[in-house]
């Protein structure tokens, strides 16, 4: 992922690991070319951060704005207060993204945090796992599972294990 004028690039199906202090944001965009779904995904590894997204206005482009103000007052936010959270912004239902368009999002630490952000638009695209960083994930799906993959090529004598934690709701 590439960072111009401090909004971070982020390639579909690969976690974007951020940190952020107490009341400040980090920002993000992604350029949607096809009319699927969009899914948002913050896993929280430390912190409490929340998550928010709108189309096509650079939070970065004026920097005489203070951050609180570069987010949008109609952008989408999660409805979840901490833990993982998402966002799922339905095909039909955008009428602010004309082909193609740029989706931004921000996460705010509402303490000091850290967290990775990752979006999907193809459900069917292998989630790459990174070693020793959490990823939540949602089964959110029309054949309700997901792929990941993993490099495993670096693996010494301990071999690879596992932990999947249900969430309901």
């Amino acid at each position: 992922a590439t960072s111009v004028k401090g909004t971070r690039l982020l390639n579909e199906g690969a976690a974007a690991p951020a940190k952020a202090e107490t009341g400040k944001y980090r920002f993000f965009r992604y350029f949607v070319r096809s009319m699927e779904d969009i899914e948002l995904i913050l896993t929280d590894f430390s912190g409490n951060p929340s998550l928010f997204t709108w189309f096509n206005r650079n939070p970065t482009a004026n920097k005489s704005l203070d951050p609180n103000e570069a987010v949008p007052s109609n952008a989408l936010s999660s409805e979840r207060p901490s833990g993982p959270e998402t966002i799922v912004l339905d095909a039909g239902a955008r009428s602010d993204c004309k082909l193609p368009c740029t989706l931004y999002a921000a996460v705010r630490a509402e303490s000091n945090a850290s967290f990775s952000l990752l979006i999907t638009q193809h459900p069917s695209l292998a989630i790459q796992l990174v070693d020793g960083q959490p990823q939540a994930m949602t089964i959110h799906t029309p054949t309700g599972e997901r792929r990941f993959t993993f490099d495993a090529a670096e693996v010494k004598d301990g071999g690879v294990g596992f932990s999947l934690a249900a969430f309901a709701g």
